[in-house]
Parts: C-alpha cells; structure tokens; sequence
C-alpha cells in the first residue's frame, strides 16, 4: 500500500472521509489532478502499463470496420454518427477509416466518426489520430453533449471493464459492502483504510437488478465465493447516450461473460447458430478485480493510486438488463474469436506452419496476438462482443 495522492485524499474528505469502493476506483482512474486516464497519454503501448487488439492487431480494426459497414447498409437512409468513447490513442479508428477509404469510400458522404473521453486532452489526440487516417478524406471529430439527427453507433473496446464497481459480500446474515476511508493526514502521507458496513444506495437498486428481489441464500448461490461485483456505471453511460441518439446501436467488446442470475436463461444466438450448437451459459459471479501495473498484474487496488490500471471483468446480462430497461434489444452476444473468424480475420493469418514458404520471426511476431484472439479456449473466449439496439417507433 501506498499513499494516497493529495487531491484524491481532498476529494473523500470533502465527501465525509468515507466513499463506496466504487467512488474510490472513480477517482483513482479519473481525478482530474491525479487520474490513471487523466493525467495523460502513456500508459499503453511496451513503455506503458498494457497493451490492447486495436494497438496490436490490425485485423482487428478490420474486422471491426467490416462488422459497422454491414451494420450501416442495413440502416435506412440518412446520417449516420459512429462514436469510439475511450478510444485510447485512436488506433481503432484509424483502422476503421483506413480500411473503409480502400473499400468502402461511398461511407464518406454519409458517415461521421467522432471519439468521446474522460479527458479532454485525451479527446483531442484521439481525433487528431483519426484526422491524420485515410488522407483526412472523413468528417471525424468529437462528439458533443447534445442530441444528434439520424442514427447513432457507439462503438467501445475495454471501456466497461474500466468503469467502478461496488464490492459486496454476500455471505453474511445481511450484504456488506467494501467502503474506503481516509484520516487527517499531511499530504503525501494519507492512506485507505478498507472496512465494510452496509450497501450505499447504489449498490442496493443494482443488487434488486441483478438478483431480481430474490433471498439473500438464492442470490448466494450466483456467486463462486459468496462475493459481488456491481457496476451501475453501466446504466449511467447507456443513458447518456441514448439521449443523444433516438436510434442507437451500441457495439459493446471487452472481457467477461454473460454472469448468472434468477432467470437468466441463455444470451442471444450469434447469427448462423444452428439446433444443437452449445451456447454460451452464464458463469457465476466472483471478484476479479485487479491493476495492471508496467504489464504486470497486481491484486491490491490500494498501492500505485493513479498510476495502475483498475479493472474487473463485465457482467454483460447486467448490461443487457439496463439496456432493456432502457428500450435496447440484445440482438448478439458472441465470442470476439467467433466475431474475428466471421468476419474473416483468420484468413489474415500469414505464418502458416513454421515450415511454410516464406515464414520470417517478424510475421510470426505479428500473427501471434492475432491467434490468440482467434482461440475460443483462450482470449477469444475470455472476450465477448456484444450488439445493443434501440429503435424508435417510426424507424
């Protein structure tokens, strides 16, 4: 454990010297003095804390870019806004632009890609990166707080992963959950305490969420170890921007599974499921928070505050719920190996065998990240793609 920085330690004792974890994960990643992704660019890439698939593997960003231009055919005429929110140094939509400019350029006079982000710095980077793709040929920029004409598409990768969550225990005679509290101390020198009372409100409506108002055992037996993660977050930002779109797709890829829950059942079919196919089942609810720390994972949230990544995997049937309740329909929740290999990610595999014609370390080096997100029993599978939409009643 390590201090806490100064303005993080002003900030929970404006607040009462006592704040949910979640509120303590919300400042550590977004503080404006002190925050992981507010204090600017530095922490992707071999010098930086971790990598991600749009930095590494360009079929990615062309799978991702096939993917959004089936979904625009489809649409009825009029603009469409395509907006990538966390979009890191804007490598996603560079690759997006760039594979549309060779063969989608009839997109251009009726699509518009803008970035959205915690940071304002970090809004401008991105949106330069995206100016400096295809020649600039593209409208691109960045996406204002206020209602939109035409269609929307929100487009995230490892974005929900990052939002708070509400550590709660369950397996006690009443739910408890994680808070963290700070004493007068000279600055430079506070620590956080951890200590668990009862659920803040925000906590307690996204229990009723994910439990559906049953007991306290049956909602005991969703969980591997007794112990919850909840992340209201989720609801906060699909409303923001369903506010802005009347017609929205959200276009959801980041890591967990479809958790379990009173009533789940199955998540919806990928396109092309058949009868008898095995399909994703819901995995029970455990604590998967952790940092990652110069490519390292850590374990104690509470050390390098502001400078590790905070993550926990994404329950995405408590997205689907808030999604539902907010007029979207699931309409796919799939593999990313399934989404890559769909989209014919596989065939841009170049190494082969080791034995093949022309073989080089170099391309082996390259198509390394890109087998591993094609591999259902490793990264592929740990990663989940899923489609929200929402439709107005006149569309």
């Amino acid at each position: 454990m390590s201090a806490l920085p100064p303005s993080i330690v002003r900030q929970i004792l404006a607040e009462g010297g006592s704040v949910p974890f979640a509120r303590f994960m919300e400042l550590a990643l977004t503080d404006p003095d002190a925050g992981y992704y507010t204090r600017g660019p530095g922490f992707l890439g071999e010098k930086g804390d971790f990598t991600t698939a749009p930095r590494r593997v360009p079929a990615f960003n062309r799978a991702v870019a096939r993917f959004l231009a089936d979904l625009i055919d489809v649409i009825p005429t009029g603009p469409v806004t395509v907006v990538e929110v966390g979009a890191g140094e804007g490598d996603l939509g560079a690759g997006v632009l760039d594979w549309w400019e060779t063969t989608r350029p009839d997109l251009r006079d009726r699509v518009t890609y803008l970035v959205d982000d915690v940071a304002e710095t970090s809004r401008r980077r991105q949106a330069a990166a995206l100016g400096r793709a295809a020649a600039a040929q593209w409208r691109t920029g960045i996406w204002e707080d206020e209602r939109a004409a035409g269609t929307g598409i929100v487009v995230s990768n490892e974005l929900f992963d990052a939002l708070a969550v509400h550590l709660v225990d369950l397996r006690g005679e009443t739910p408890l959950e994680a808070w963290v509290e700070v004493d007068e101390a000279p600055e430079g020198q506070a620590l956080a305490t951890e200590v668990w009372k009862d659920l803040s409100p925000a906590a307690a409506r996204e229990l009723e969420v994910i439990t559906a108002g049953c007991s306290l055992e049956e909602a005991r037996a969703l969980t591997a170890a007794g112990l919850l993660e909840l992340r209201p977050a989720g609801r906060t930002l699909l409303e923001r921007w369903a506010g802005r779109h009347e017609d929205l797709a959200v276009l959801t890829i980041d890591y967990g599974d479809w958790l379990a829950g009173p009533g789940a059942g199955l998540p919806p079919a990928a396109p092309g499921d058949q009868a008898g196919v095995t399909r994703l089942s819901g995995d029970l609810h455990r604590r998967s928070l952790r940092g990652y720390y110069r490519h390292q994972v850590t374990h104690d949230p509470y050390c390098h505050v502001g400078r590790q990544d905070l993550t926990a995997d994404v329950d995405f049937r408590a997205l689907a719920l808030h999604g539902e309740a907010l007029g979207f329909e699931t309409v796919l929740f799939t593999t990313l190996a399934d989404f890559l290999r769909a989209a014919g990610a596989g065939e841009d595999l170049r190494s082969g065998s080791r034995a093949g014609e022309g073989y080089s370390l170099e391309i082996d080096a390259e198509d390394a990240p890109l087998a591993a997100l094609l591999d259902p029993g490793g990264l592929g599978g740990w990663f989940k793609v899923m489609l929200q939409v929402r439709e107005s009643e006149d569309s």
